[in-house]
């Protein structure tokens, strides 16, 4: 029968899973349970009792040239922890990056990038963009205006770290405030990086619209794992 072949497949999965698992943290307790129902569901639902989900960017029924399954897109906007999502071969050296936009959601991931940073042992950079700060258009083309909002900015930027700076005194920061898209300076400064942390939704995001739109692009084209942290 279709259902038994289903969950054979998904049990021999599972024992590929567990045994990779074991070969590369063989000192990680490793347990596998093969659950039915629809995939995003399921994960939603384990969410909410998980430190944290991690997930291949494309899974089996991706469309070719589709980078973002839409498993990956549906967990990483709704679930109630933070979702990693890993594209085939990712880096295991290089930085932290994290982006900064002054959010409450922002302040979650600023959290947890530090962690990890720590825990990996390398630098953590900060990505702060300021393109959408009110007014900007009226001074776009003065120098005093720019140097104003450059200044705001790095403040801006500092007053957002202080706390984790003072948690987290291990951690290398370097620090990029830049008028550029978020989402290209992310990806531009996450050139080298092994994780890029980022907020479900940031500063402009619509109430409702769970996964921001900086947050998808950069899950959409990064080479390195991308851990979404929500509010």
């Amino acid at each position: 029968m279709v259902e038994d072949a289903a969950r054979a497949f998904a049990e021999g999965a599972l024992d590929v899973a567990r045994e990779i698992a074991r070969e590369v943290a063989p000192g990680v307790t490793e347990s596998g349970e093969v659950l039915d129902g629809r995939p995003q569901l399921v994960l939603r639902q384990l969410s909410s009792r998980a430190h944290m989900l991690v997930l291949g960017r494309r899974g089996l029924g991706g469309v070719r040239g589709l980078l973002l399954g839409s498993v990956s897109t549906d967990v990483s906007a709704h679930a109630d922890c933070p979702v990693v999502v890993v594209p085939e071969a990712p880096r295991t050296s290089g930085p932290v990056v994290v982006g900064v936009d002054g959010s409450r959601v922002s302040a979650a991931a600023i959290e947890e990038a530090f962690a990890q940073a720590s825990i990996i042992g390398v630098p953590l950079i900060a990505v702060h963009t300021y393109n959408g700060y009110p007014g900007i258009a009226d001074v776009d083309r003065l120098e005093q205006g720019r140097r104003q909002l450059a200044d705001e900015a790095h403040e801006s930027l500092g007053s957002q770290l202080a706390g984790c700076l003072g948690d987290y005194p291990d951690v290398a920061v370097e620090n990029v405030v830049t008028m550029e898209n978020p989402a290209e300076q992310v990806i531009a400064s996450a050139a080298d990086a092994q994780l890029i942390v980022l907020g479900s939704r940031g500063r402009g995001g619509f109430r409702g619209l769970l996964l921001g739109s900086t947050s998808q692009a950069v899950l959409h084209v990064a080479h390195c794992p991308v851990m979404i942290v929500p509010g």
